[in-house]
């Protein structure tokens, strides 16, 4: 999982077809992914799963900003054919977060030797039900205290996904 540079989330679950991928319940996610020089998969789980000749690949999301306490959750639908295959006919899929809801697919080249590979973006839907004051758990939760302390830049003026209302 990566992020964009001004919008760190906490990532709460995140699925493929159903099997959850987090190995802890809340993972800080605070990246650079638009930084070309910066590989957009550092931090990845490795986990085995074949796509067993599904036309579809379906994965879900719900994370919570870490700059607004706005919860999110998404969904993306892919083709396993539109994934970049690296050695021994493997797969490499990254869930990137970005402003207002923002999720990437992304399936980028092993090594990072050829173009950088968008399979899927959509907005997601907020959860205010889940939002969560996350600075009051900032002890409790690996690398919250030092991600929050950061001085991350501004949104830029335009985002992929509206402001939301709320």
């Amino acid at each position: 999982m990566s992020s964009l540079r001004a919008s760190p989330v906490l990532v709460t679950s995140a699925e493929v077809e159903g099997v959850m991928v987090l190995p802890i319940a809340d993972v800080v996610v605070a990246a650079d992914a638009e930084d070309p020089e910066v590989p957009r998969n550092l931090g990845t789980y490795l986990m085995g799963w074949s796509a067993g000749g599904q036309d579809s690949i379906t994965l879900r999301a719900r994370w919570v900003e870490l700059l607004t306490d706005r919860a999110w959750e998404a969904s993306a639908t892919i083709s396993p054919r539109d994934l970049e295959l690296n050695g021994n006919d493997t797969a490499e899929l990254t869930l990137i977060f970005g402003p207002h809801g923002q999720m990437v697919v992304a399936s980028d080249p092993l090594p990072q030797d050829g173009p950088r590979r968008d399979v899927a973006q959509v907005c997601g839907q907020r959860i205010p039900a889940a939002d969560r004051d996350v600075s009051a758990e900032a002890n409790s939760i690996a690398r919250l205290a030092s991600t929050l302390a950061f001085d991350y830049p501004p949104l830029p003026a335009e985002t992929i996904c509206p402001e939301p209302g709320n």
